[in-house]
């Protein structure tokens, strides 16, 4: 097992960071060199939107709250303190280069998003 994706709490915070977590989580798109690749995350929401909608400001919005949340977390830096755990180090790096990644792609990355909406 690589990663458990925990849906307990996934009703109190928006669909557009819970979305974007998940896809994190399970993607293989995402390493350490924090590549990404857009179409297969355009694909992913589209197959979302065809049964729930998101709005074009959840769809704006998305990346920042991904930034918000995943700066807040604090679990694997405490995981790795505690129990010297190794695949915590390496999650730690591999969040801060997509978090990285999305501060430096940020424009190109809301252009991609335009268009996505189904309200």
């Amino acid at each position: 097992i690589v990663r458990i994706v925990d849906f307990a709490n996934v009703h109190t915070v928006p669909a557009a960071w819970e979305l974007m977590r998940f896809y994190y989580l399970a993607s293989s798109d995402i390493g350490v060199c924090a590549s990404f690749c857009m179409p297969r995350f355009q694909n992913y929401l589209r197959s979302y939107l065809r049964i729930y909608p998101l709005t074009a400001a959840d769809l704006e919005n998305m990346p920042y709250m991904f930034l918000y949340y995943m700066g807040r977390n604090r679990f694997l830096y405490r995981r790795f303190l505690e129990n010297g755990d190794e695949m915590s180090v390496r999650e730690s790096e591999r969040k801060i280069a997509f978090c990285r990644y999305l501060c430096n792609h940020m424009d190109a990355f809301l252009s991609d998003m335009r268009g996505l909406s189904n309200t």
